[in-house]
């Protein structure tokens, strides 16, 4: 069979969500396993809802509430929660770039440009699992909020919408933080990386205060910044106090407004941390035509244009399996091997 038929008859969309699967499920298995990071990742947003709702609560009015009401710290609280929802999917994109900068650093990444998979399923799982993380800290974060008084008050449908709409920006925001985890040098650079531009967004919002409270000047960037869509929607989706009407449209249409920002960022950032990925192509053998084996977790692949992640060459039945010894295989490399990758040989 030509190589050109075999690379015909691959499954390539079933081989890349089977990939991106097996990195996401690593990924999350990865996270339960230091519940040290789990539970701080967990009271940090309850933090927020404390410090907001009870400290913050009583000084802030919200136009828009009926005369007399404005001040009222119970109001506030159903205001807030929405926000506090919206900066802690924002925040998925923080443990986005750590978490790739430090697979960078360790040489995971490279080990996975040895492996015969899917290019993009590293960053779509990695993604993927950030995002379904935050189904647990929302969780936690609507219990807290149900305990301090906010209330779900327009049905179960909408509410339902409503999270959907947190996860796929949850989803969205780490793709930006996937490509900013890629583009640092370490770990330690990652951990400023990917903070620094979280919080002026998030703060020059509408999520903690009123739009109209915020200087003219930066009321336009407000209303243009995706996140004071998302807690727009998914105040309107809550049936919780939304403020005063404001003549913008991207909060007037606040749930098609957060969609298409969805969709534009992940369609700029998505291509971006792949070529990322990948950039730095493989070891200096492969681009190089003798036939040099390269031996990556157990794998040898030959001749060496077969292993180029950038190449489009079909990896036929020059990947064999190489019998290494047990110990030199590391655990989660020799997790990695078994049946979850494709080895394509001829029939």
């Amino acid at each position: 069979m030509s190589a050109t038929g075999m690379q015909s008859r691959r499954p390539l969309l079933g081989w890349m969500i089977h990939d991106s699967l097996i990195i996401a499920r690593s990924t999350i298995t990865a996270s339960f396993r230091i519940p040290e990071a789990l539970f701080f990742q967990l009271i940090q947003p309850v933090i927020f809802v404390l410090l907001f709702a009870f400290v913050f609560g009583g000084a802030i009015p919200i136009p828009g509430a009926e005369p007399g009401s404005e001040g009222d710290p119970s109001l506030y609280r159903e205001y807030l929660m929405p926000g506090i929802f919206g900066q802690t999917v924002a925040f998925a994109a923080a443990a986005s770039t750590v978490g790739l900068a430090e697979a960078m650093q360790r040489g995971i990444i490279d080990r996975y440009r040895a492996l015969p998979m899917s290019q993009p399923a590293v960053l779509i799982g990695n993604t993927f699992a950030n995002a379904l993380r935050q189904v647990l800290v929302l969780t936690v974060l609507s219990i807290t909020g149900y305990i301090v008084g906010w209330r779900i008050n327009d049905g179960i449908v909408n509410a339902i919408l409503a999270y959907l709409l947190l996860l796929l920006f949850a989803y969205t925001v780490t793709w930006v933080g996937a490509f900013v985890g890629l583009s640092v040098p370490n770990t330690e650079t990652a951990n400023t990386a990917g903070l620094i531009w979280i919080f002026p967004l998030t703060f020059l919002s509408n999520a903690f205060v009123p739009i109209t409270a915020l200087p003219t000047w930066l009321q336009y960037f407000a209303a243009f910044n995706p996140i004071s869509a998302l807690v727009q929607a998914t105040r309107e989706l809550f049936g919780n106090p939304t403020g005063a009407p404001t003549d913008y449209w991207t909060l007037n249409n606040a749930a098609l407004y957060t969609v298409i920002s969805c969709v534009v960022i992940i369609a700029i950032f998505a291509p971006l941390a792949v070529r990322k990925t990948w950039a730095a192509g493989c070891p200096g053998a492969c681009r190089s035509h003798p036939p040099i084996n390269y031996y990556g977790c157990g794998l040898v692949f030959a001749p060496p244009a077969t292993l180029c992640a950038r190449s489009s060459a079909p990896l036929g039945p020059s990947v064999r399996r190489r019998p290494v010894h047990r110990k030199t295989r590391s655990p989660s490399c020799h997790r990695m091997l078994p049946d979850r990758l494709r080895l394509h040989r001829r029939p």
